[in-house]
């Protein structure tokens, strides 16, 4: 069985949460992150998928958990990053052939959300505890 290592990052600025849809989240609402290209450590990882989803410059100051899935012979191992920009943030990319929609939501309206898993909601549920 092969192992996948994935870095996700929570993007939190003023009381808000950063949120993409994307072609592999089936509509849902996810947190910015991807696979760990060879040679990158986790929070290079987080860095660089966060910046190519949303043209975000964040910094990762940190790991809130790692996460394991099992999915079509592969295990996930999904790591969950505290994130924080460091440019300004009303410079989100434009969406692209990866992610088709990029959002700030209220902390405080996550329970309103839908997301693609149920350990993007527990992670920000705690967050927000």
């Amino acid at each position: 069985m092969d192992n996948v290592h994935v870095s996700v990052g929570a993007i939190i600025h003023d009381n808000k949460i950063l949120l993409v849809k994307t072609r592999s989240s089936s509509g849902y609402w996810t947190l910015p992150g991807g696979k760990v290209e060879p040679g990158e450590t986790l929070f290079e990882a987080v860095i660089r998928e966060i910046y190519e989803e949303t043209g975000l410059v964040v910094e990762s100051y940190a790991h809130l958990s790692c996460r394991t899935r099992k999915l079509h012979y592969k295990t996930y191992f999904v790591n969950y990053f505290l994130c924080s920009p460091v440019c300004d943030v009303s410079q989100l990319r434009d969406i692209n052939d990866e992610v088709f929609s990029i959002s700030w939501f209220p902390l405080e309206d996550i329970n309103s959300i839908e997301f693609s898993s149920l350990e993007d909601y527990n992670i920000l549920s705690s967050i927000c505890a």
